[in-house]
């Protein structure tokens, strides 16, 4: 017996939401990326920072 989805929302309306999802978690990554690409390459902290929010902003994108 085949369940039906109680949703108020289309299979249309859910994918455009997942599309949309998507771009703005790939615009977020990059934009992490650009800011751990500005920190300072010799400043041990920053760069641990740094690489601990392109690892977290990242790690979204790909689920």
């Amino acid at each position: 017996m085949k369940q039906r989805s109680i949703s108020k929302y289309s299979e249309e309306e859910r994918f455009q939401f997942a599309e949309n999802i998507e771009k703005k978690l790939k615009s977020f990554a990059i934009r992490c990326i650009d800011v751990y690409k500005s920190l300072p390459f010799n400043d041990f902290v920053a760069q641990h920072i740094g690489k601990q929010l392109v690892r977290s902003a990242t790690s979204s994108a790909t689920n």
